[in-house]
């Protein structure tokens, strides 16, 4: 690409990585828009099912396999996408939490106390002091 394009090397790198963080982004975006129609679709499903239960309640209606076959089908697809999106999402850039000053702030006055309840137990007499 360089010799053929006339371009730096660097600028052949950075825009390679730019590429694939924009990737990484893409694929992040279409795991959570899979999660959510996984999700429709299992409401769905169960609206379909509680309807059908009615129904048959009822006698109005005697539901076959075929009834939830296309939309079990569906939900199966949906699923299998949506794990396959976040094992590719988590394989290419795992999320690290974000600690903020807040949380720092509260786990050094938890480790404050602690301590001090520590040297408190520490300093009571025991039995062995006693004569």
């Amino acid at each position: 690409m360089s010799r053929h394009y006339g371009l730096h090397h660097d600028t052949i790198k950075n825009t390679i990585k730019e590429f694939y963080s924009h990737t990484a982004r893409w694929r992040k975006l279409g795991a959570k828009i899979n999660s959510r129609l996984f999700l429709k679709l299992c409401s769905i499903e169960e609206e379909m099912v509680s309807d059908l239960q009615k129904r048959l309640s009822s006698g109005e209606l005697k539901p076959t396999f075929s009834d939830l076959l296309p939309v079990s089908v569906a939900l199966d697809n949906t699923s299998r996408q949506a794990m396959r999106a976040r094992e590719d999402v988590e394989q290419v850039n795992p999320e690290r939490p974000m600690i903020t000053q807040q949380n720092y702030e509260d786990t050094l006055a938890a480790a404050r106390k602690r301590m001090a309840e520590l040297k408190a137990v520490a300093s009571r007499p025991t039995a062995s002091d006693w004569p």
